[in-house]
């Protein structure tokens, strides 16, 4: 796996991937580490270490190259914090060994979400990399991470000029680049210019500036844009990837994106703050009562999606969007209600109505302790959802996420 380093020499930067493939029945999963080391001064590969499988019950047998990889150095990932750590984390103490500690450790999905905002369609990587106008990623373990090593360059490039150029220079700039995005505020998550000069690279801060569950992709529409149940034709949806993304899926009625408008939907479980984000902010799901038509539609989504999963490679375990819930007859369904990834206070990406007797009053950005007590058990709301699949994380699944609540 490379060759070792001194014991005493802990100054690179490891760019480091874990991967953990979901079995076949009857086989045992798969972990793969993939990691290079980079020189923090120049900022330049100094030595790479190939993808390594083993068995996950085998995994001490990698175990001695892993730790000689991580030990005291900083680390550094593309959602690592959330997911590459645990993982390393679990394999060792699965083997009876003290886990490797890092220095400090550099997430790049953290440092992108919290001062750039949302510039990227789903914050994956490869979606970075086209912002940037870097080339098309490869899904190889060892180019993802030399691109995130590019993205994280690249990265501090912009910030290093935002931080020393005027404001009007930079607006200039961005005029000037051919990327195909909204030209949104450079100074997202920021509050003053002696923010701006904060060390980025703050790693007892950077455990902070963790994103939060997916955002919406698109505003709220108008109702026209939301079909009812009696609408759809159950043959007629179907599952298809869309843009650049490999696992990136869509789900449509024919040739139009599926989004639905469910009224009447019964709260099962209302908002429980023992849950929470990666952030530390609490994560407003709820689960709804689903009737006959919207459970057949469902059903059909989640067929056609997992299927296209699986054609596409993907070996996630898939999450059904149906859930049975014990002692009842009735199945359900959850709605996840996002944050927006603006970095500061609270902002959830969907529009809140409370209807009153005197008429529907708009709640432009409510509080989560508002949330929790308007949605409790027995609560009744009408749900305009955006079906959002997602394939990240050792999971896959369909998220429903609202762009409006209409509660009762």
């Amino acid at each position: 796996m490379g060759g070792g380093t001194p014991a005493g020499d802990r100054s690179e930067i490891a760019l480091f991937k874990v991967k953990k493939k979901i079995p076949f029945q009857g086989e045992n999963s798969i972990l793969e580490f993939t990691s290079i080391l980079v020189c923090p001064k120049k900022l330049v590969e100094l030595r790479n270490y190939p993808p390594r499988l083993v068995q996950c019950n085998m995994f001490a047998k990698i175990a001695d190259d892993v730790y000689d990889i991580l030990e005291g150095r900083i680390w550094a990932g593309h959602n690592v914090l959330n997911f590459d750590c645990p993982r390393i984390r679990e394999a060792f103490v699965e083997i009876g060994r003290n886990p490797p500690e890092p220095r400090g450790i550099i997430d790049s999905l953290a440092l992108l979400t919290q001062r750039f905002g949302v510039r990227a369609d789903d914050m994956e990587l490869a979606e970075w990399a086209a912002y940037f106008g870097l080339c098309n990623q490869t899904h190889s373990s060892l180019d993802d991470i030399r691109m995130n090593f590019e993205v994280l360059k690249c990265c501090a490039t912009v910030l290093f000029l935002k931080s020393n150029l005027p404001d009007k220079l930079i607006e200039y700039s961005e005029d000037c680049t051919n990327i195909n995005k909204s030209s949104a505020d450079w100074k997202t998550g920021e509050n003053s210019n002696a923010e701006a000069q904060t060390n980025l690279f703050d790693m007892s801060t950077m455990r902070k500036e963790i994103p939060t569950d997916i955002v919406a992709s698109e505003g709220t529409g108008d109702q026209e844009r939301f079909l009812d149940l009696d609408e759809i034709s159950i043959p007629s949806i179907t599952a298809t990837h869309v843009g650049n993304q490999r696992k990136k899926l869509q789900l449509f009625l024919r040739d139009r994106p599926l989004r639905l408008h469910c009224p009447g939907l019964e709260v099962h479980f209302g908002i429980n703050f023992k849950f929470q984000d990666t952030a530390g902010r609490p994560k407003l799901n709820f689960v709804v009562n689903l009737n006959p038509s919207l459970c057949n539609v469902l059903q059909e989504c989640d067929s056609a999606a997992h299927a296209t999963s699986i054609d596409s490679g993907s070996i996630y375990e898939w999450n059904p969007v149906i859930i049975p819930i014990r002692f009842s007859s009735d199945p359900t369904a959850r709605i996840h209600i996002p944050a927006k990834s603006s970095g500061t206070g609270d902002g959830y990406a969907a529009e809140i109505h409370k209807r009153e007797t005197s008429g529907v009053t708009i709640l432009r950005n409510p509080k989560a302790e508002e949330l929790k007590d308007m949605v409790k058990p027995g609560t009744v709301l009408d749900a305009f959802l955006s079906l959002e699949p997602y394939d990240y994380m050792e999971r896959a699944g369909i998220r429903l996420v609202p762009k409006k609540l209409v509660i009762h």
